[in-house]
């Protein structure tokens, strides 16, 4: 996955898929290390960030040497956590779409019709700007088109530091 700005560069993507796409050995097949690494990160995604010149002095980052002191492992997950909102807690699809269901307005009832067409990959016939409504208001309401076809038994969230999904219990919903 990539997220990309005029001010930096987010990736995030598998290990293991990484380590088995690069670690052929000459005749084709995987080594025996390519293999352990990629047992060993299972289920682990890397984050990496690439800042923008300007991005970058905002964040203390203008000459090589100032990576020596800079909080390298802080800026990294500023913009995992508020600029990506990758580590959002997701899940308790079941909730969230029951409090949206007890709504009755006009509103809330095409946004869960956006969601649906959303989530089933359909392109609706509305203003682009009244889709970018209900997209809002179903994401206020805590719904996603992945939760909706795929729902989550509890809430969870991607750890920055772990590179995995971990209980998220008790945290609000992203929005």
């Amino acid at each position: 996955m990539v997220r990309e700005t005029d001010r930096h560069l987010s990736r995030l993507y598998v290990r293991a898929s990484s380590y088995l796409a690069f670690a052929r050995t000459e005749r084709g097949l995987l080594s025996a290390e390519a293999r352990a690494l990629a047992a060993a990160e299972t289920g682990v995604v890397r984050y990496e960030l690439q800042l923008r010149r300007k991005e970058a002095a905002k964040n203390g980052l203008e000459l090589v040497q100032d990576l020596e002191t800079a909080p390298l492992f802080g800026i990294a997950q500023h913009y995992f956590d508020d600029r990506c909102r990758f580590s959002a807690p997701v899940g308790l699809t079941g909730q969230s779409l029951r409090r949206a269901l007890a709504t009755t307005d006009a509103k809330t009832t095409s946004a869960l019709g956006q969601l649906m067409l959303d989530a089933y990959g359909v392109e609706g016939d509305c203003n682009p700007r009244t889709i970018a409504q209900y997209r809002d208001c179903y994401r206020a309401l805590g719904l996603t088109p992945a939760d909706l076809l795929h729902p989550q038994a509890s809430r969870v969230q991607l750890d920055f530091h772990a590179g995995t999904l971990v209980s998220a219990p008790g945290a609000p919903i992203a929005a």
